[in-house]
């Protein structure tokens, strides 16, 4: 095995952990938000993990014997990994709720396309006008003023 498979294969582990730890969490909340749990479970599986990777060989770049390096240090560069692929995992989410496309790149199927999520599908539906951003440009900027006034 590659270190590039190994890497996502641990990230894709360190993943799956933080979606079992936040269940139970979300089953505290309301009862509807449980199957929140797997939904993320299968949007947060897969991919080529490119910012993971870019992570791991920007590490080993600037450390003198990334070979010699303790299991505490990997680990924690699994956990940086890990973060920068949540974290794009959720701007993708974000772009789908704020585009309400009903494709992503013209032919993916964007969130809550698919989910059969009724909350998600209603927090991409068209805002009313009042909420929309003036002709001029589609900043968040203009849209959060509009919200709010």
């Amino acid at each position: 095995m590659t270190q590039g498979a190994r890497l996502v294969d641990l990230v894709q582990g360190r993943l799956d952990r933080l979606v079992d730890e936040r269940a139970s969490i979300l089953a505290t909340i309301a009862e509807e938000a449980t199957p929140f749990a797997e939904f993320s479970r299968q949007f947060l599986r897969g991919g080529k993990r490119f910012r993971a990777l870019v992570c791991w060989e920007g590490w080993r770049a600037v450390t003198a014997a990334p070979e010699a390096a303790s299991a505490r240090t990997i680990d924690g560069v699994v956990t940086v990994a890990s973060a920068l692929e949540l974290f794009h995992a959720a701007a993708l989410v974000h772009d789908d709720i704020i585009d309400s496309s009903d494709t992503r790149r013209g032919a993916l199927p964007p969130i809550g396309a698919s989910s059969g999520s009724t909350r998600i599908t209603a927090m991409r539906a068209t805002p009313p006008p009042s909420a929309r951003p003036p002709r001029c440009c589609s900043a968040t900027c203009c849209r959060a003023g509009a919200m709010t006034s």
